[in-house]
């Protein structure tokens, strides 16, 4: 069975003689059709888990119904006090020769994408925005029927909005687990970590303060539970004493 897509003369409007079925069925092959188009697309617009089509898809859905879209206008944007401020563009959208639609849509330097942008550039999209414009008010249902955002992409690049930043949190500094509290459970390596701060002149002032204040009775650090250790390695490094499990 032959499945190719071939634009039929009567697939475009649902007349008498054509069963809603079979109108549904072309449009959702169509949709089907250029997803491939779509994939292979270095430009992509999401917005809320919605894609919406640039104007090369447009045109590829026209080709399915023979319809076309053309330029028929152009005329620059202006300032009350006549300074540049874009461009505006008519299009037609045309099938057997008749036009079928019309639409129009502008570019100007006042939207901050086009802001300091080239003439020519803001010009050409004011042309293909008209051109999407027209032909997606034809065939927007088509587009729906494939999963699509029913509006043309360059209308809604402007609503597009990056995805809020999450704030990295803060690191918290290590708590120990279930450090000892029984005397003389220092680890090695806590031990050395003391008797670093405890040789420091500023850290060892602090040390030895903290140990008085305390009323710990220590004849050498090896004496220290790991939990006292713990304790003063947090005072040292400027952290509340409560972090220490």
């Amino acid at each position: 069975m032959d499945t190719q897509i071939v634009p039929v003369e009567a697939q475009f409007v649902a007349v008498a003689e054509t069963q809603p079925e079979d109108v549904v069925a072309y449009a959702t092959r169509c949709a089907k059709a250029i997803k491939p188009v779509i994939d292979a697309a270095p430009k992509k617009l999401v917005i809320n888990d919605k894609l919406y089509l640039y104007f090369e898809s447009w045109q590829t859905i026209g080709w399915f119904y023979g319809v076309t879209a053309q330029v028929v206008e152009t005329h620059e944007l202006t300032t009350e006090e006549g300074r540049f401020r874009g461009f505006g563009a008519r299009a037609n959208a045309i099938r057997g020769g008749q036009v079928i639609a019309t639409a129009y849509a502008e570019c100007s330097t006042d939207e901050a994408r086009w802001k300091g942008r080239d003439r020519f550039a803001v010009l050409s999209m004011a042309q293909t925005r008209a051109m999407a414009k027209v032909l997606r008010s034809c065939l927007a249902w088509v587009a729906v029927l494939g999963g699509y955002g029913p509006t043309a992409a360059e209308e809604m690049e402007d609503q597009e909005r990056p995805a809020p930043k999450k704030a990295s949190p803060k690191p918290k500094p290590d708590k120990p687990a279930g450090v000892s509290r029984d005397q003389g459970s220092v680890t090695a390596a806590t031990k050395a970590k003391v008797n670093e701060y405890m040789d420091a002149e500023d850290k060892g002032l602090v040390s030895r303060k903290l140990v008085k204040a305390k009323g710990w009775e220590l004849k050498d650090t090896g004496d220290l539970s790991e939990y006292q250790a713990q304790v003063i390695i947090a005072v040292c490094e400027g952290r509340d004493e409560k972090d220490v499990l």
